[in-house]
C-alpha cells in the first residue's frame, strides 16, 4: 500500500504538481478510501432544497428548475454530485394552523384602488404642512416606490429641504384618504379631494412649450378657457367660475419659477438658462442695491426670437428685479405663493 502511494506521488511530481499539494489532497483521500470505504459514499451528494408551489403546471416547472440548477451550479469537489429536492408546502393551510381565525387584516400599503396624501413636515412646512393628493389603482407600496423616482413629493424635498426622498419618509407620511373599487370613479374621487383641500404639491401649470408659441395658437386656447369659464358659470356661482386662473398667468409662474431656479437657487441643471448680470452702475441710484440680480437681456432682430424663453422672461425678471424683493426669499414655495 505504501509503496504504491510513493509510486503515485513519484509520477505526479514528475509531471509538475506540487509536492505539497499531493501529500495534502491525493494522499489523503486515498488513505481515506482505504480505511473508510463507506464513509466517502455517503457525502459524495449536495442535497439543495426547493421550494416550490404546486400548481397545474408543477412537472414543467420541476424540469426547468433542474435544468437550472445542473447548468449552473458545479460543486467545487469534482467526485461530489449535486442533487435537488423539490418539495411543497401549502401556504394557506400553514397560516390557519398558527391563527385561531382565518380571517387576515389587509395592510394599508398593501391596499389598491385607494386615495392617498402624502404630507411634508419638514422645515417650513411644519407650520404650513405641504401635502400631495393622489390615486393609485395598484397596491400602495407600489405607487411609493414610483414616487421616489419622479413626482411632486420627490421635487419638494429637493427644492424646499435639499434632501433626497426615502422609503421610510414616505411611508411615515402617507396615510390612507379613501378607498373604491370602481375604476372609473376613482379619477373623480380623487378629483373632489384635491378641490376639497386644496394641496399645494398637486398645483401643476402649463407647459413651458405654450409661452414660445405664436399668438394665433395662444389665441386658441384663450377662447377654449373662455368657454369653460361660461360652462362653470352656468353650472355653478360666479366664484366658482373665477378660480380659473389665466393660462397666460399660469405660464408667466412657471416661467418665473424656472428664473427662480436658475439664477436665485444656482441649479446646476439649469446653468444654461442664466443670463449675464448686469454691468455695475457708474453712478449711484435708488435701483443700485438690485443691479446685482438683474441679467443682461440678449438683442433680438426677429419675432419669433423675441418670443424665446430667455427674452420673454429675462424682461420679466428685469421688471420683478425692479420693483418688488421677491427674488431674495430663499423659499420656492413661498415665492409661488406670493
Amino acid at each position: 500500500m505504501h509503496k504504491e502511494i510513493e509510486r503515485s506521488t513519484q509520477v505526479l511530481i514528475n509531471n509538475g504538481f506540487s509536492e505539497r499539494d499531493i501529500n495534502r489532497r491525493q494522499t489523503q483521500k486515498i488513505l481515506e478510501n482505504w480505511y473508510n470505504p463507506n464513509a466517502t459514499k455517503k457525502s459524495q451528494d449536495i442535497t439543495i432544497f426547493y421550494r416550490a408551489f404546486f400548481s397545474t403546471a408543477h412537472h414543467e416547472e420541476e424540469r426547468i428548475i433542474s435544468q437550472i440548477v445542473h447548468r449552473n451550479v458545479k460543486p467545487a469537489d469534482q467526485e461530489r454530485r449535486i442533487k435537488l429536492q423539490i418539495y411543497y408546502k401549502n401556504k394557506n393551510t400553514s397560516n390557519l394552523l398558527l391563527r385561531n381565525s382565518p380571517s387576515q387584516t389587509q395592510e394599508t400599503k398593501q391596499k389598491s384602488h385607494v386615495v392617498y396624501r402624502i404630507t411634508c413636515k419638514r422645515g417650513n412646512c411644519e407650520v404650513l404642512p405641504s401635502s400631495y393628493i393622489g390615486m393609485s389603482t395598484t397596491k400602495l407600496s407600489r405607487r411609493l416606490t414610483c414616487h421616489l423616482t419622479s413626482g411632486a413629493p420627490k421635487s419638494h424635498l429637493i427644492e424646499q429641504h435639499g434632501i433626497i426622498i426615502t422609503r421610510t419618509f414616505l411611508e411615515e407620511n402617507t396615510e390612507l384618504v379613501d378607498m373604491c373599487a370602481d375604476v372609473r370613479r376613482l379619477p373623480i374621487l380623487e378629483a373632489l379631494y384635491i378641490k376639497e383641500n386644496n394641496p399645494k404639491l398637486n398645483v401643476q401649470y402649463s407647459p413651458l412649450a405654450w409661452s414660445s408659441c405664436p399668438p394665433s395658437y395662444l389665441g386658441l386656447l384663450d377662447r377654449v378657457q373662455a368657454r369653460a369659464k361660461r360652462l362653470t358659470w352656468l353650472k355653478a356661482s360666479e366664484a366658482a367660475a373665477q378660480i380659473l386662473q389665466l393660462l397666460q398667468q399660469r405660464r408667466d409662474v412657471a416661467g418665473m419659477c424656472v428664473m427662480y431656479k436658475a439664477h436665485r437657487m444656482q441649479l446646476l441643471q439649469l446653468a444654461e438658462l442664466r443670463l449675464n448680470p448686469r454691468a455695475p452702475p457708474s453712478q449711484a441710484s435708488r435701483a443700485a442695491h438690485n443691479i446685482d440680480h438683474q441679467v443682461t437681456v440678449p438683442f433680438a432682430r426677429t419675432e419669433h426670437y423675441l418670443r424665446s424663453f430667455l427674452l420673454r422672461f429675462g424682461r420679466l425678471w428685469i421688471t420683478l428685479v425692479r420693483q418688488t424683493d421677491l427674488h431674495l426669499t430663499t423659499s420656492l414655495h413661498v415665492y409661488i405663493n406670493v
